[in-house]
């Protein structure tokens, strides 16, 4: 790391007096934001360590000292930080606006710890946005309010069961369904139609695959691509009718048997 070439240690302004009224006016620090005694820099840093870094303010503030020889009070990282939310709080809801109108929208939540409390931090992707919040929750109830109960777009998701909140179509991961297949051949190996079943869904997922990786499939047209789409969709929406069939059967087995039993 370079060393700075200058270190500032002290600052010079001129305070001016008024000829008439004897009130004396001292100009405000040059580059700072609002009230606040440091720059728009300087709050920059402080947020990126705290938010993105996870490291605790006295942690920053330790940092500060040892790397700029700069003194900043706990209290004032604090409000730094504050500021910086403030200043934002326009533009991040403009962001979860935008997030609302879009077609396709990728979610997904992690465990993440906050001033020693644990909570959830729930992220909405788009090619163009990346969306936060934190909560203390991990309720279905946090991506609906997120997306709004008006969204119609897609949701991108994994397997977990808080998604079905949303009343949209939602494209489950991959990798989450393959791995529920692998699980579901230890678990019952002697399931012939079973493993038969997953063997299939296997299939179909390589062979879009090896079609995607296809050298120039990117520049095929459009309406040849999206032909190509429909046609995976198809034959895995052909595939998984026995088995969503089935299930459906078993759910109003289910609901009868409480029915008569009330």
């Amino acid at each position: 790391l370079p060393l700075g070439g200058l270190r500032v240690v002290r600052h010079v302004r001129l305070m001016r007096r008024c000829g008439v009224c004897g009130r004396r006016v001292v100009p405000p620090r040059t580059g700072s934001v609002g009230r606040h005694r440091f720059s728009a820099r300087t709050m920059s840093v402080v947020t990126y360590l705290h938010i993105l870094g996870r490291l605790p303010l006295r942690t920053i503030q330790q940092t500060l000292r040892w790397l700029y020889q700069l003194g900043v009070s706990v209290g004032e990282l604090r409000a730094m930080l504050d500021a910086v939310a403030a200043a934002g709080a326009g533009s991040y809801g403009e962001l979860k606006q935008a997030i609302r109108a879009s077609p396709v929208v990728q979610a997904d939540e992690t465990s993440w710890r906050q001033d020693g409390q644990p909570g959830y931090l729930w992220a909405v992707i788009t090619p163009t946005i990346r969306y936060f919040e934190r909560h203390s929750t991990r309720s279905g109830q946090v991506i609906r309010d997120i997306l709004g109960e008006d969204f119609t777009g897609i949701c991108g998701c994994d397997g977990y069961s808080g998604y079905n909140a949303l009343d949209c179509w939602k494209q489950r991961c991959w990798v989450h369904v393959l791995r529920a297949g692998k699980s579901l051949q230890a678990k019952y190996p002697g399931a012939t139609e079973a493993h038969a079943w997953v063997a299939e869904m296997h299939s179909i997922y390589a062979a879009a695959c090896a079609l995607v990786a296809t050298p120039g499939y990117a520049q095929w047209p459009e309406t040849e691509r999206e032909a190509r789409r429909l046609t995976f969709e198809r034959r895995l929406q052909a595939h998984a009718h026995p088995a969503r069939q089935a299930q459906i059967k078993e759910w109003r087995n289910v609901a009868t048997f409480v029915c008569d039993h009330i």
